[in-house]
């Protein structure tokens, strides 16, 4: 393998790392030292690739902004089946929800309340996820009138955010999928 692929697989791992230690111990707590050991790189060779925990966290909501870019295009055309599976992805890996919490706002609450550079381009992950639903919503709007599809689209959003928020304070990994389906359900009502 070349340098600049070892480069580039050295960088994916210490991401990872970060995603993983941002979301089970919060960025407050995550040392450089922490995400190195997490990816099996010497800590010496951490600052090739990132300077900072601030770097790290630009890179960790790029990957994410990926991450959601990614789903979304493998999405159905079709607007009800593709809101059906926004539902689905969000409430996927039920363990880790009732463990940790929703990964995408442990990270946004986290740089808010740090401070950091990169809290506004977190918050636009879950712009994102409002985007993209209102989008859905837009596409039926022939069927449920104009102007409800920014609410309807809150509402889901919140919906899904919240049964990430009950898992995790109540550490249930139940609690995701019998939410999914009643979240579902109740799309197919507005849909």
């Amino acid at each position: 393998m070349s340098g600049r692929a070892d480069g580039a697989k050295n960088r994916a791992a210490l991401v990872e790392a970060a995603r993983e230690a941002f979301h089970e111990q919060g960025i407050k707590a995550t040392t450089i030292a922490n995400i190195a050991e997490r990816a099996g790189i010497p800590v010496g060779n951490v600052y090739y690739y990132f300077k900072t925990k601030s770097a790290f966290a630009e890179a960790v909501v790029a990957a994410y902004a990926d991450e959601i870019d990614e789903a979304f295009a493998s999405f159905p055309d079709d607007p009800r089946e593709a809101l059906l599976a926004y539902v689905r992805w969000s409430l996927r890996r039920p363990a880790r929800l009732a463990g940790s919490g929703c990964p995408r706002a442990t990270l946004v609450g986290d740089l808010q309340r740090t401070g950091d550079a990169h809290a506004d381009a977190a918050s636009g992950l879950i712009a994102r996820e409002l985007a993209f639903v209102g989008r859905q919503f837009d596409a039926l709007k022939g069927e449920h009138g104009e102007g409800r599809s920014a609410r309807l689209a809150e509402a889901l959003v919140a919906q899904v955010h919240g049964a990430k928020v009950l898992a995790r304070a109540l550490t249930d990994a139940n609690l995701p999928g019998r939410r999914a389906h009643e979240i579902a359900d109740w799309v197919r009502a507005r849909t």
